[in-house]
């Protein structure tokens, strides 16, 4: 088939100060945050884009998973990660700090570290420090949040370099390689060389630049050796496990790695145009910031990581322009700083490219609308609440289950590739022949939409609840929406679809969706509301249709 092309991009336009309309506030909103809520868009009409960000900045962190899954867990040392599951819930949708959450939630895709991982379902205070590492480092320095990402306890045992030994010429035993390979291929540089706007660099023949070798990986890999969690001594190097029996080692799960030197490679290494000569007296945490403080200053990172981030906030296939954009805030904030995440943030948000309107219309534009994202948005919007217990945890058990529709979870991924790949695109599709990519639809399958919308209908037309289980454990459990402020409009269908035209979608529904609305609303009779076996009340049951119709439809799922 041949190949698509697409129209040329809108011309540039000034952003304003605020935003127009309610609708480009909303717009700018489901990009910041988890869903657009009537005081999140009247404070952003009031004080506008700039001071909004600068606001939410402003803010600290409001939620530490160390601390709920601390509180939650009581006297146990053997704690499960799935408690930091649950937790990532409590803390993505419902606090003020809104893009905290949403760049921290990115920032989990791009440095992996999953429960599914038996290594590291059982440190459960691991995962949670790891959590609160990308809280701090959505807004931090991009060097320092390597740096703690490195060190965790979760990460160490995730990618294999916790215990890491160096070489041992008796047995030709070499330090583990796992985490040097993908400190180096996700989580800074990329597997290709980049010119600024993120396109590959091409040698002279024409073919794209490798950024390392197997000889750098093997130099990095020697640098990684010679840590494991604190407490750890020489004796017992292959046996403090940190969960199961002792507090102290429990505990240590929380705290970064720290160094031994016997156990760290006194051989040459040699990584990225940097040799470490061989030493005597290995020294560990100064060949750490040798090889970091490398990687940092890589001019990689800045495209590498930053078109990343547009992906996850604004739209798939960004153009060259807008990487080069973001890339120039990485290498400098405006004031000589490097890997400064609330300079990055700002350009991906203020970028002419994700607040020009005229974007909308274009084919190529905007990005599709994941399950964690989708079902954020319904929580935020009704504000979903929990048990009035803050240590009844339950939510996150609940949804880490695939099989209940959800089919994705926060640090749930199924391998340090993430749920997809930046660079995929479905193949034999109008996408591929236009050369664009569409990451999200990696996890899109026949199963995955029919079990999401199955999962959508049950929670909607419950209230936030679900079929799970007695309704004693829903009440303990599980969430519950508010409705309140809009089964009034059920009575006027014009004026609901309009409320979820603007606050959903803001503002660009169409016609079609909205006659398909008002005609699934028209189609649920008290007669079916009552005989569903789920819920009593039409107008819930018609709201619910309402909703059910809007999340299911692709106008939806593709957030412009």
């Amino acid at each position: 088939m041949p190949p698509v092309s697409l129209p040329p991009p809108p011309p540039p336009v000034a952003i304003p100060v605020r935003p127009a309309t309610q609708a480009d506030a909303v717009r700018f909103l489901n990009q910041a945050s988890f869903g657009a809520t009537g005081a999140d868009i009247d404070r952003l009409m009031q004080i506008g884009y700039s001071a909004w960000l600068d606001e939410q900045f402003a803010l600290p962190v409001q939620h530490s998973h160390l601390a709920a899954v601390n509180a939650a867990a009581g006297n146990s040392v053997d704690l499960r990660a799935y408690y930091t599951n649950d937790s990532m819930w409590r803390g993505l949708i419902p606090g003020r700090d809104q893009l905290r959450q949403r760049v921290m939630f990115a920032l989990s895709q791009i440095h992996v570290v999953s429960v599914r991982d038996g290594s590291v379902y059982y440190w459960g205070r691991g995962l949670a420090s790891y959590a609160d590492v990308l809280n701090t480092g959505a807004f931090g320095n991009f060097r320092e949040l390597i740096e703690r990402i490195t060190l965790n306890t979760a990460m160490g045992n995730y990618l294999s370099h916790i215990y890491n030994r160096k070489d041992n010429p008796l047995t030709g035993a070499r330090p583990d390689q796992n985490y040097a390979r993908e400190l180096m291929q996700l989580f800074t540089i990329g597997l290709w060389e980049l010119n600024p706007d993120g396109t590959r660099k091409l040698d002279s023949a024409g073919r794209p630049i490798p950024t390392y070798s197997t000889d750098d990986i093997v130099g990095v890999s020697r640098v990684l050796t010679g840590w494991a969690p604190e407490g750890a001594t020489d004796t017992d190097w292959n046996n403090f496990y940190c969960f199961c029996q002792d507090r102290q080692a429990a505990e240590a799960q929380a705290r970064p790695m720290r160094a031994n030197a016997r156990h760290h490679s006194a051989a040459d290494k040699k990584f990225l145009g940097v040799t470490i000569a061989a030493t005597s007296t290995p020294d560990p945490e100064g060949n750490l910031k040798i090889l970091l403080d490398r990687l940092f200053n890589h001019p990689n990172v800045g495209p590498f990581i930053g078109r990343q981030l547009i992906q996850r906030l604004v739209t798939s296939n960004p153009t060259p322009a807008y990487v080069g954009r973001v890339a120039a805030a990485f290498d400098n904030n405006g004031q000589g700083v490097r890997g400064d995440m609330k300079a990055v943030v700002r350009a991906i948000l203020l970028d002419p490219e994700a607040r020009n309107a005229a974007w909308v219309a274009h084919p190529h534009y905007g990005k599709v609308r994941e399950p964690i994202v989708r079902l954020g948005q319904v929580m935020r919007v009704f504000n979903a609440t929990t048990s009035a217990d803050p240590n009844s945890f339950g939510i996150g058990l609940w949804l880490y289950d695939r099989s209940k529709g959800l089919w994705q979870t926060p640090l749930g991924a199924p391998s340090v590739f993430n749920f997809y790949a930046p660079h995929y695109t479905p193949p034999n599709s109008t996408l591929a022949r236009a050369g664009l990519v569409a990451p999200e639809m990696q996890i899109v399958t026949q199963s995955s939409v029919g079990d999401m919308s199955n999962y959508l209908l049950l929670l909607l037309q419950n209230g936030g609840t679900t079929d799970c289980c007695s309704e004693a454990l829903r009440n303990t459990f599980y969430m519950r929406f508010d409705y309140s402020g809009w089964l009034p409009l059920v009575a006027t269908p014009d004026q609901l679809v309009e409320r979820l035209n603007l606050v959903f979608m803001a503002g660009q529904m169409s016609p079609a969706l909205k006659d398909n609305i008002k005609r699934a609303m028209a189609n649920r009779t008290q007669a079916s509301a009552e005989t569903s076996g789920v819920v009593r009340g039409n107008a819930q049951i018609r709201l619910a249709e309402a909703l059910y119709t809007m999340l299911s439809s692709a106008e939806y799922v593709v957030q412009k």
